[in-house]
């Protein structure tokens, strides 16, 4: 990739941006300076595009525009000027409008961001009988396909269950999809794992311990994003197939896909 600008242009801030955004530490010069005021804020903003398959997998209920050519992922990152100046990392989504109250009453179960076991949803009054029903029926066809596949039957639900769940019974009430969206973002948790991925690949022989609570879509990005380049590596300049950090980001991956 070649990267070409006039002098003064802006050329080295983007490489400064995105050398922040993915891990290394800024410093107080690198906030604007507006006569003799420091802003004390810096905010980033990524947006993916072109996703793979395997990506759509991976951020499946956090694609802007999912299923149309602009699907996207966007990220923001946020650092105060601070001591510690760690950053805030918040991942778009589309959330619809509503601001009435019937609207809410009716629809606001699907995107209330505290709803997430199938527990809560069974118990939370504001889910209608409709959808518990669906996820019932939804539970036993799981557990028919697990038999066949000789596996023992589970009523947990994924969070990808949950999502197809929410798609189904969208696609029963088309005048949800008729409802205004607005972009909102929510905090993610990438900074968590964040650094000791970029850490595996500084330093391949280190073992990467990975978290098992619940990781935003955000992290899996920049796992992503590593796996194109270990592709690269791998394929095209024909490096080594043992290559440590490549394999340490693979198990990465699969265990935060699991």
């Amino acid at each position: 990739m070649v990267f070409v600008g006039k002098n003064n242009s802006g050329k080295s801030n983007i490489m400064k941006a995105l050398d922040v955004f993915f891990g290394k530490k800024p410093v107080e010069d690198d906030f604007r300076l507006e006569g003799k005021k420091r802003e004390r804020e810096i905010t980033i903003t990524l947006t993916f595009i072109d996703l793979l398959d395997g990506e759509k997998k991976l951020y499946q209920g956090n694609i802007l525009f999912e299923g149309t050519k602009k699907a996207q992922v966007e990220i923001m990152q946020t650092i105060i000027l601070q001591d510690k100046m760690k950053p805030k990392y918040e991942i778009a989504k589309l959330f619809p409008d509503l601001s009435t109250p019937a609207a809410k009453n009716r629809y606001g179960f699907l995107f209330d961001e505290g709803l997430i076991s199938k527990k809560e949803f069974q118990e939370d009054p504001s889910v209608p009988d409709e959808f518990k029903q669906l996820m019932e029926e939804f539970i036993e066809k799981k557990k028919e396909k697990m038999k066949k596949e000789g596996k023992s039957p589970s009523s947990r639900l994924s969070k990808g269950d949950m999502i197809s769940l929410k798609t189904q019974y969208t696609k029963q009430h088309p005048e949800i999809s008729k409802l205004k969206m607005k972009k909102n973002y929510v905090k993610s948790k990438i900074e968590a794992l964040f650094p000791q991925i970029i850490s595996a690949v500084l330093n391949p022989k280190q073992v990467v311990r990975t978290h098992k609570t619940k990781i935003m879509l955000s992290a899996l990005n920049a796992i992503s994003e590593l796996q194109k380049l270990c592709y690269v590596a791998l394929k095209e300049l024909k490096l080594k197939k043992e290559l440590v950090a490549c394999q340490l980001i693979q198990n990465l991956a699969d265990s935060l896909v699991m």
